[in-house]
């Protein structure tokens, strides 16, 4: 074998040995940041079942859709807007949370991810966050707009005209109407989505150094006080060390 094979098997070995050090490290990469028993739970299937939309009629998903969506919004921004955050402050190295709204927290806990879950979060896993907060507004409103799909593309005219016992020319006109609202809301829900989280995106880029200031302030009113209990326990303590005294009481003269 010449050296130029020598040298080109050589490269081919190395690089194998590399790709199959980078596939170890992507599995176990897997493994951690989702534990064995969550894997197949957060895949969850294209259905309306265990969605808000399972329990409403048609006409009232637009505007369940829409006004959801609005009030987590508003209520982000009306936080954003006091300075009002509630951190959840972690020790050095782990990444500090912010507690989640209270609208957050419903929609999230009406989807299949959340539902019956106490300790997930998306974007730090299971291990780094102790629940749901409030940077997980993106994943829960893509996961909303996801149902709302869903139920928009398994919905069944044919089922409804078998329920509902209307006759064929007023089925029409309904299964007519319902296209369109069908037809616009695929159209719309996503692109109105996607440009409120790229403007929710760009309020919050600062948001992590915003937390790393309210737990610094937090930290130093705790040192604080802590400093002031320190004096004032000094202060009840008997001064041995001042000569002109002593360090118990004198008997007074009654005593005497």
């Amino acid at each position: 074998m010449s050296d130029s094979a020598r040298s080109s098997a050589g490269i081919l070995g190395m690089w194998g040995s590399l790709l199959l050090l980078l596939g170890f490290c992507g599995l176990q990469y897997v493994s951690t940041v989702v534990p064995e028993g969550q894997r197949a739970e957060r895949l969850t299937s294209c259905t309306a079942d265990g969605t808000p939309f399972a329990s409403l009629e048609f006409s009232q998903w637009a505007s369940t859709f829409h006004g959801t969506v609005d009030s987590v919004v508003a209520a982000h921004l009306k936080r954003r807007k006091s300075l009002q955050i509630p951190v959840r402050c972690a020790a050095s190295g782990v990444r500090h949370t912010e507690l989640p709204t209270d609208e957050l927290e419903k929609l999230a806990r009406a989807l299949p991810p959340w539902k019956g879950r106490s300790n997930v979060s998306l974007f730090s896993g299971p291990s780094q966050a102790p629940d749901l907060s409030e940077d997980d507004i993106g994943p829960v409103l893509l996961e909303f707009l996801r149902t709302y799909e869903c139920s928009m593309t398994e919905y069944q005219l044919e089922k409804q005209l078998q329920q509902s016992g209307e006759s064929t020319a007023v089925f029409v006109l309904r299964a007519n109407s319902e296209r369109r609202t069908m037809r616009e809301e695929l159209q719309v829900a996503r692109a109105a989505v996607g440009q409120t989280l790229v403007m929710l995106g760009g309020i919050g880029r600062l948001n992590p150094l915003l937390r790393e200031f309210l737990c610094l302030e937090r930290a130093s009113i705790d040192l604080r006080n802590g400093l002031g209990l320190v004096a004032e326990a000094s202060a009840c303590l008997p001064r041995a060390w001042d000569a002109r005294g002593t360090v118990r009481d004198l008997p007074s003269a009654s005593q005497q």
